[in-house]
């Protein structure tokens, strides 16, 4: 599936998250942090043994995109986000 600048697949039991912002080093925005999350729920599947995470271009992730920051509608959308993909990273597989 892919969106939002965050592309996931499953082959067998690897998961692979590809961020796909290359021309902003793959820096993720809201929209990237919400796909992100889509991706790693996905991946909290007892099918899945190994998850593959990487970035297309030269760069794997520049961090927050912080030109995108001023965007967000306040600072609880993003933490929301940010809580999510960690309740989901820290889950037994």
């Amino acid at each position: 599936m892919s969106g939002d600048g965050v592309h996931f697949s499953r082959d067998g039991a690897i998961e692979r998250i590809v961020l796909t912002r290359p021309d902003a080093s793959n820096a993720i925005d809201l929209p990237a942090g919400h796909a992100m999350n889509a991706a790693v729920t996905a991946a909290a599947d007892d099918a899945v043994k190994v998850v593959l995470l990487s970035g297309e271009g030269r760069r794997f992730c520049a961090g927050g995109d912080v030109a995108s920051m001023g965007r967000w509608r306040s600072w609880s959308e993003p933490a929301r986000t940010r809580d999510r993909v960690g309740d989901c990273a820290a889950t037994d597989v």
